[in-house]
């Protein structure tokens, strides 16, 4: 588990890396006050699936 940018919503994220039979997963977290949710991803690198974690986040939350 690694720490990872938050975007500018802010809070706190991580994001880790899992193999098993040659299948590789990404998950990332965040979490704020109020709000928490993750992204998961398969077969892409932990930066990738970062990006796009704040990408869903961006979407789906907006500051109050």
């Amino acid at each position: 588990m690694t720490d990872t940018d938050p975007g500018p919503l802010g809070g706190a994220a991580s994001c880790l890396s899992l193999s098993s039979g040659g299948l590789k997963l990404n998950a990332c977290y965040w979490a704020h006050r109020t709000t928490f949710g993750s992204a998961t991803i398969l077969t892409k690198n932990v930066g990738q699936t970062a990006e796009q974690m704040r990408k869903i986040r961006a979407d789906i939350e907006k500051p109050a």
